[in-house]
């Protein structure tokens, strides 16, 4: 219980989102037996896993220590030109 408080202090902040992520996940995925309702927990680790793949987004203490990334998709018309 207290691993998952930390984790999701930690995704609310953005610091470490992918580790907290990921352990929150692991914590999740380990209480689905035990859960009277596993549907919902079984959407909670997908939701987790996402967060924890896509990141913490622009606005978190992770883009601000280690910089913000910007995909630049290029469009095919600028390929053949």
């Amino acid at each position: 219980m207290a691993l998952s408080a930390i984790a999701a202090l930690l995704i609310a902040v953005g610091l470490f989102t992918p580790i907290a992520s990921g352990s929150a996940a692991l914590v999740s995925l380990g209480s689905i037996q035990y859960s009277n309702e596993p549907a919902m927990s079984a959407l909670t680790v997908a939701i987790l896993v996402a967060v924890a793949l896509l990141g913490a987004g622009a606005y978190s203490v992770d883009a601000r220590l280690y910089g913000r990334r910007r995909l630049v998709i290029s469009s095919t018309r600028d390929k053949l030109s």
